[in-house]
């Protein structure tokens, strides 16, 4: 009683249990109150579920120790919550059975409900060949731009609309259009990292889906497969490995 006792938190009404974007220190077990999972979406939030007592928040992230996916927000004062660390966490679902089983049988019914939620979703047809010629293209010739790795001191030109940015892969025949191999010999850095891109006369860095290591602009963390705006003497940190963008027009 004492162990679970020593986890427990209580929170008011407007406080954030934890924030979109940010490393996951374990998951959460409502005791008592209301929250609202919200996720950012053009520059506000929007409500995608909530959590009442007994539900568990904060699974995924916490399971693959990855960024939250969601901001949480304390709705009613006197929010109770047990705050169970990775490692006591994994613990519970090792030696519990019932909870393996109730929190697989949630996650089911949300992916379930996302599949039907898309089934009647029509989506428009897009030209993939188009797409790909388009994004295989080259920049404009007056358009000079560059990544400098701070490391290497290694000047890479950025020479096509979409421009990928990782580490290759041999034995899957994988070249990135920017490959950081060189500098990356930890092998930190995904496979498919980034992108960098030219859109409407201005170039975006954006970080791909499903990163362990994180993507950085100027020192602010990136929330993954969302654009962000590149200036010229912008420093993009891709995990340990800094680089400046360049601008010349």
């Amino acid at each position: 009683m004492t162990k679970w006792k020593n986890l427990t938190k209580i929170f008011n009404k407007g406080e954030i249990l934890f924030k979109e974007g940010e490393i996951a220190r374990g998951a959460y077990v409502i005791k008592s109150g209301l929250i609202f999972l919200k996720r950012v979406k053009d520059g506000s939030y929007i409500l995608v579920d909530e959590a009442k007592k007994g539900d568990i928040i904060g699974v995924p992230s916490t399971l693959t120790n990855s960024p939250r996916l969601y901001t949480a927000f304390v709705e009613e004062d006197d929010t109770k919550v047990v705050e169970l660390p990775p490692q006591i966490f994994n613990e519970i679902i090792l030696k519990d059975p019932e909870i393996s089983l109730f929190l697989l049988k949630k996650y089911s019914e949300r992916i379930i409900g996302v599949e039907n939620l898309f089934k009647n979703i029509k989506l428009p047809k897009i030209d993939t060949d188009q797409l790909e010629k388009e994004e295989k293209s080259e920049l404009p010739p007056h358009i000079r731009a560059f990544l400098k790795i701070i490391p290497s001191n290694r000047r890479i030109p950025i020479k096509k609309i979409k421009n990928t940015i990782g580490r290759k892969v041999l034995s899957m025949n994988y070249n990135p259009d920017i490959d950081l191999s060189a500098e990356d010999k930890g092998k930190y850095i995904s496979r498919k990292h980034a992108v960098i891109f030219f859109d409407k006369n201005e170039f975006f860095v954006k970080e791909e889906l499903g990163v362990l290591n994180g993507t950085f602009l100027n020192g602010e963390k990136l929330r993954e497969n969302v654009p962000y705006k590149l200036k010229n003497g912008d420093i993009i940190k891709f995990c340990n490995i800094e680089a400046i963008f360049e601008l010349e027009r």
